[in-house]
């Protein structure tokens, strides 16, 4: 087995056995959050180790230097913003993340790219239903935006076409019936 996998089995078992650090007193006040904060109070039992008070940071915890920053499968990930950067980079070492500033378009754009080229996309499962589900909403948004105008269009038609009818409802037929007999 290569140094990489082996290192990788390694990190793999540590994060498995690593604690969640969470701050002293967390789950007593809500506006303290599960952020983690280094414990300096005199009496704190927290800072002096005490069995059942929850973990310190500590370097131990960390990954082998080798693969640390790497992906699961040992790729080195890299932040993609544009066509750009994703075109500089390595399908067999490395793997992208695409920004969150990214807008939809262009993270079709990137993603057919991808697809094409053969890199692996680290956040998403799979790019080509990705692309599938951005190109069917903006199909949706096109239909969508279409149709409010033909029915504005038919609402106005059908107002002008009830004022020139005569009146349909019961009551204006009567109210109609006794102007009648009235000038009789």
């Amino acid at each position: 087995m290569s140094t990489l996998k082996r290192l990788l089995d390694v990190r793999k078992k540590a994060k498995a056995k690593k604690p969640v650090f969470r701050r002293q007193d967390w789950h007593l006040r809500k506006k303290y959050g599960e952020g983690w904060k280094r414990p300096r109070g005199q009496q704190s039992k927290m800072r002096l180790k005490v069995a059942g008070r929850g973990a310190l940071v500590n370097p131990g915890y960390r990954s082998p230097l080798d693969v640390r920053g790497m992906s699961r499968d040992g790729k080195e990930i890299v932040r993609v913003e544009n066509m750009n950067q994703l075109q500089q980079v390595d399908g067999t070492n490395q793997t992208a993340i695409v920004s969150a500033t990214v807008s939809t378009r262009n993270m079709v754009e990137l993603l057919k790219h991808a697809v094409k080229s053969n890199i692996s996309i680290y956040n998403v499962k799979n790019p080509a239903e990705r692309i599938k589900e951005i190109e069917d909403t903006f199909k949706q948004k096109k239909k969508s935006e279409k149709a409010p105008e033909k029915k504005e269009e038919i609402k106005v038609e059908k107002k002008h076409e009830k004022k020139q009818d005569e009146p349909v409802d019961e009551k204006e037929q009567r109210r109609e019936a006794e102007k009648l007999t009235i000038q009789k």
